[in-house]
């Protein structure tokens, strides 16, 4: 629980710096991070449906931030068809790419390179750094889709939990996903409050190395993972 505690913490302090910077629009930032908090808590806590969960966060938050209730459905209308149509390209054509990719034996030839280069003890550190990097230029699904080879061979490699090792690739990707353009979030940001791309880099990098080395390392390695990995092999 203390583990938790101090992840708030920081949590919170990162959102202080952030928020003193934005002046006004900062409430706008709090909103968005009670509402992620909201979700969170519904999926993890109350086992709600992941799919009802963002769908209500998403019309309370949009409420909330000024929106009217024509332009919010018309939104949630749009960006759901528009998800789930980019979402079939990527999910068929990745799972093909992938699959070539393990014909040719290129994903094995990867997963002993990293695990020559950064040995046992430390590939949670390679895969969290092999996520960041390919990440950059692709979106967060794509690389996912692309990433997803690699993990299965080092688990099997190594045999070691593939949660153990696809938790710190997959929050490498979300980390760069989230904070860097051009993906989309940090993209729309950086032209709604007219920000400097230069200084969003800046930034980004302050708040995504520690984010990346939390999530991805500690996080990975803290009581609840072990926790949940265990109640599941005990399930099975």
């Amino acid at each position: 629980m203390k583990f938790e505690k101090v992840l708030i913490s920081i949590g919170l302090i990162f959102y202080i710096i952030i928020a003193s910077t934005l002046g006004i629009y900062s409430y706008k930032l709090l909103l968005v991070f009670l509402g992620i908090s909201t979700l969170i808590f519904l999926i993890t806590k109350l086992n709600f449906e992941p799919f009802l969960s963002i769908l209500l966060v998403a019309i309370v938050l949009g409420l909330f931030l000024g929106l009217s209730p024509n332009v919010l459905i018309d939104s949630i209308e749009k960006g759901t068809g528009s998800l789930l149509g980019h979402l079939s390209l990527i999910l068929g054509l990745g799972a093909m790419f992938g699959r070539v990719l393990e014909e040719l034996g290129a994903v094995e030839i990867t997963a002993k390179k990293m695990i020559s280069i950064f040995g046992v003890k430390r590939i949670q550190l390679g895969l969290l750094i092999a996520g960041m990097c390919i990440s950059f230029s692709l979106f967060f699904d794509v690389a996912f889709i692309l990433v997803i080879p690699i993990i299965l061979s080092v688990a099997k490699e190594l045999k070691l939990e593939k949660i153990y090792v696809a938790l710190p690739a997959s929050i490498g990707i979300l980390t760069i996903h989230a904070l860097f353009p051009p993906h989309p979030s940090p993209s729309i940001i950086t032209k709604t409050f007219n920000l400097n791309m230069a200084e969003v880099f800046f930034y980004g990098l302050i708040v995504a190395i520690p984010t990346a080395l939390i999530g991805g390392l500690l996080l990975t390695n803290s009581r609840i993972i072990k926790t949940n990995t265990n109640n599941r092999e005990f399930t099975k």
